[in-house]
């Protein structure tokens, strides 16, 4: 059986495991937001019904079709797109109009209701990064301007801390001028796997613009890796945790621990930027081949060939390439090397055992004035 380098790590398939109740212990029922009240139910893809499963796709339809016909990002493929969104593993937490009653009544609400705003989300590997990848985020036209995504995204945080994901993660299209915005003002920024990142690890060369940024909300539930700060004395920090903030030592070693009793004048040095700056820019390699392109707009599992030799676009006529300095260096090393042990092995002496054997069977032979060579007799 073939793994799913999405799904194959403990966290995620525990956290796939899950059921909708599981996850709705992170996600308060009944919400206030902007003095609104909402319901907010959470439901695996094949606990919806098909009228609802309807209200998710229109919604989708009416937000995101233009924007997929007019930016040849990614092609617009209904079929293909419902397949993606209600995939067995994708997780839904819609929101419904405020009800009377209890969870029951509120979760038939969503049902029977039009559904006001929702988020598709799975719980997937990234770059060795549990993340909560968010494939869609979408507001029906009523629902604009009330909060409510900003509301999607700090339940998504919850439930993120919850399952000890790191990171929430998406794909954005460049032409949603207003959701990259909104992304923005959440504190979303380019990852290092974007094809467009131009950070402090980004590689010569390897910037393009594909249309589509990869975002990601650095609100981690703990710190995966090291920090590579160490401390002639311990240092207390406070720092943001996916919506909370905890009191954590820096001990000598450079690795963190929750702190329980620590007071304000401890925090002599207080250094959460740098400290979220660290945690993000670890000599991690950015990987020149990216992982698959997952979409809040319909990214596809594979990334599409770009039709060039190395990826190397053609250059303008007139222009020749311009060799880089290791090139040469790289060409004369590899070729040479392998020249150099083509002859040696051409000319290596014989030194095996059947060899030696043979040659010292032909001299004992002829010692005793026995022909070396041999005749085979002929059939009476």
């Amino acid at each position: 059986m073939e793994v799913d380098p999405l799904t194959n790590h403990p966290a995620i398939k525990k956290a796939n495991a899950a059921s909708s109740g599981n996850i709705q212990e992170y996600v308060p029922t009944k919400q206030t937001v902007k003095n609104n009240e909402y319901c907010f139910i959470i439901r695996k893809s094949p606990e919806l019904s098909d009228p609802l499963k309807e209200q998710i796709w229109t919604i989708f339809e009416n937000n995101m079709k233009s924007i997929y016909q007019t930016g040849n990002v990614f092609p617009w493929d209904p079929p293909e797109k419902r397949k993606q969104m209600f995939h067995e593993h994708s997780r839904f937490l819609l929101i419904g109009s405020g009800s009377e009653s209890g969870s029951e009544s509120a979760d038939s609400s969503v049902r029977e209701e039009a559904v006001l705003a929702y988020c598709i989300f799975r719980f997937e590997r990234d770059e060795e990064r549990n993340v909560a990848y968010v494939y869609e985020l979408q507001a029906s036209d009523v629902a604009r301007r009330l909060g409510l995504g900003r509301a999607l995204i700090e339940n998504l945080e919850s439930i993120g801390r919850g399952f000890k994901m790191s990171l929430i993660m998406l794909t954005h299209l460049k032409g949603n001028e207003a959701a990259r915005a909104f992304y923005d003002s959440l504190g979303f920024e380019v990852d290092e796997t974007s094809p467009d990142y131009e950070g402090d690890y980004a590689v010569e060369g390897d910037i393009s613009d594909e249309g589509y940024s990869i975002l990601v909300f650095l609100a981690c539930y703990r710190l995966e890796m090291y920090i590579g700060l160490n401390y002639s004395r311990v240092t207390c920090f406070q720092f943001k945790f996916i919506g909370i903030r905890n009191d954590y030592v820096i001990q000598n070693d450079g690795s963190p621990h929750l702190h329980d009793n620590c007071t304000n004048d401890q925090h002599t040095n207080y250094i959460p930027s740098m400290l979220t700056t660290s945690a993000r820019r670890l000599p991690r390699l950015r990987c020149a081949i990216k992982q698959q392109r997952r979409n809040a707009g319909g990214a596809p599992h594979y990334n599409e060939p770009t039709g060039y030799l190395f990826g190397e676009k053609p250059l303008p006529p007139g222009q020749s390439r311009q060799k880089e300095s290791w090139e040469n260096l790289w060409y004369w090393g590899m070729f040479g090397s392998m020249g150099l042990a083509a002859v040696g092995l051409y000319y290596k002496p014989d030194t095996s055992i059947q060899s030696w054997a043979l040659k010292e069977a032909k001299q004992r032979m002829e010692a005793r004035g026995e022909k070396v060579e041999y005749k085979p007799s002929t059939s009476s």
